[in-house]
């Protein structure tokens, strides 16, 4: 059977309202900006936003895996990866680690070297179970400062 174009237009009129019926509801959820930065973050891989507010260079960062073994060990640096580029004084840079995770749960850390030498350790995701969300980390003169939301 064939439709006359007024037929089509009222379906398509009924379709159209019960889409936005639906839609209206959802958009309002995933309009909330908390909302939207939170699925996005658990969608997408881990990264560390990384503030070098200190007056020294970031010459070499290192992430990496921590799990216990079975005997209650730390084994740090399962998988680690290694970010190449500097970061200088005064500058903040995202990195996505390229990171995996063996067995149910881990933490993440963060290494890195300053330009006088000096190396720090710090965990910056303390538990995790699918590497995915974000950290900030701010890096000072006397302190180092993490900010941590990952999954």
């Amino acid at each position: 059977m064939r439709l006359n174009k007024r037929t089509k237009l009222l379906i398509l009129a009924a379709c159209t309202i019960i889409v936005i019926t639906i839609l209206v509801p959802v958009i309002g959820k995933i309009g909330n900006s908390k909302f939207a930065y939170e699925l996005v973050n658990y969608l997408r891989g881990y990264s560390v936003v990384i503030d070098n507010q200190s007056d020294y260079d970031i010459v070499s960062i290192e992430t990496g895996i921590e799990t216990s073994s079975t005997l209650g060990e730390s084994t740090e640096g399962l998988t680690k990866d290694t970010f190449e580029q500097m970061i200088k004084s005064k500058e903040t840079k995202r990195i996505t680690p390229n990171l995996s995770l063996s067995g149910r749960v881990g933490s993440v850390y963060l290494k890195y070297i300053d330009s006088r030498g000096n190396t720090t350790i710090k965990t910056v995701c303390s538990y995790t179970e699918s590497l995915s969300g974000h950290s900030k980390v701010i890096i000072t003169n006397s302190n180092v400062k993490v900010e941590e939301k990952c999954y």
